[in-house]
């Protein structure tokens, strides 16, 4: 089992922009935009992080692929070498699960299993994000996690938004114990959470590429001000008595 240092040492790796200017890229594999409901992340601003860091934003806004589309759109017309990657974060029956590469939206409220199959069906990968987070009403419950884990694909170990580090090392443990990779994820939802966490890995094509570059990938992580929720909070609020 690796160490709370260790860790924390990997997460303080910082890479410069060159290194990753042409060959890698700089990769958040966990972005909200503005077709979030709880989100008000422009497109605008997640296009200026790819022109100006190559950080490569994987959108997956809750139970739509609206905002992955325009942005992965936005992102191809300037870089039409940067991979297609349609991400929903999908509401379950019995937690949260993003599905990466989809062709179409998986619809919410269904079991875990048959959202598994539906990502799987389209040849996309399941990612469990933020998963033991204590302050998170859906995070899939561990149960969940044993039950479905021959078939997931990649374990979010670094989540920004986390409220403590506490919350992210079982991830971590939970995915290297079963030799699943890891990913970070800023979980931005407002602008000034983007471009500040990511990982480092070649540029990658297909499902199977991404997950056999992602290994030994190097991290730049930090968590966010817990400020950010309460901004969150206020959006929702806002959103709520508009509609």
């Amino acid at each position: 089992m690796k160490g709370k240092e260790d860790i924390k040492r990997k997460e303080s790796f910082e890479i410069g922009i060159e290194s990753s200017k042409y060959f890698h890229i700089r990769l958040d594999m966990h972005v909200h935009s503005q077709y979030s409901r709880d989100s008000v992340v422009p497109i605008d601003s997640i296009v200026q992080a790819w022109e100006q860091k190559r950080l490569y934003s994987i959108v997956c806004d809750h139970d739509t692929i609206e905002g992955s589309k325009r942005t992965c759109q936005r992102i191809r017309e300037r870089s039409p070498e940067t991979p297609e990657v349609l991400a929903e974060e999908i509401t379950t029956a019995d937690g949260e699960l993003i599905g990466l590469f989809l062709n179409e939206e998986v619809p919410p409220g269904l079991g875990a299993e048959e959202t598994v199959d539906i990502v799987h069906a389209q040849g996309g990968l399941v990612l469990v994000p933020h998963p033991f987070c204590r302050y998170r009403s859906r995070a899939i419950r561990r149960e969940v996690l044993v039950r479905l884990l021959d078939r997931l694909d990649i374990i979010e170990g670094y989540n920004a938004r986390n409220v403590t580090d506490e919350d992210n090392y079982p991830a971590i443990e939970f995915a290297e114990s079963n030799g699943l990779p890891i990913s970070v994820g800023s979980d931005a939802h407002i602008p000034m959470e983007i471009a500040k966490v990511w990982m480092e890995v070649p540029l990658f094509e297909t499902p199977q590429d991404l997950l056999a570059r992602m290994k030994g990938a190097r991290v730049c992580f930090r968590r966010s001000s817990n400020a950010v929720h309460i901004f969150t909070k206020m959006v929702k609020m806002m959103r709520k008595h508009v509609t």
